[in-house]
């Protein structure tokens, strides 16, 4: 059972901000999940019990737990993802933008 070597603890105040982020309503499905992840771990869950549980892939669970204990609970956040960097900032964007019902010039 080599998960039950990879136990952690978490603070008071990671374990506060991940009950917060499983509980939010209005929060991306994903970040809930990956707080639920975290705490099921950390409350000796197993890797192949918690992917099981919320039906992900174990290597799933595994990088959750890895970004975690490296980066903490900032690291549940996505990364920034590859590709061209927009031109225009978004205030550009919506200020570039014509509202329906809006005059033409």
């Amino acid at each position: 059972m080599p998960e039950a070597a990879h136990a952690f603890e978490l603070t008071p105040e990671d374990r506060k901000e991940l009950k917060r982020r499983s509980r939010a309503l209005t929060a991306p499905y994903r970040d809930v999940l990956r707080a639920q992840i975290i705490l099921a771990l950390a409350d000796g869950a197993t890797v192949k019990g918690t992917a099981r549980e919320y039906h992900q892939l174990p290597r799933i669970v595994r990088k959750w737990r890895e970004r975690f204990l490296t980066l903490g609970v900032g690291g549940l956040d996505d990364l920034p993802r590859p590709g061209r960097a927009p031109k225009a900032g978004a205030a550009a964007a919506r200020a570039t933008t014509r509202r329906p019902g809006a005059a033409a010039d």
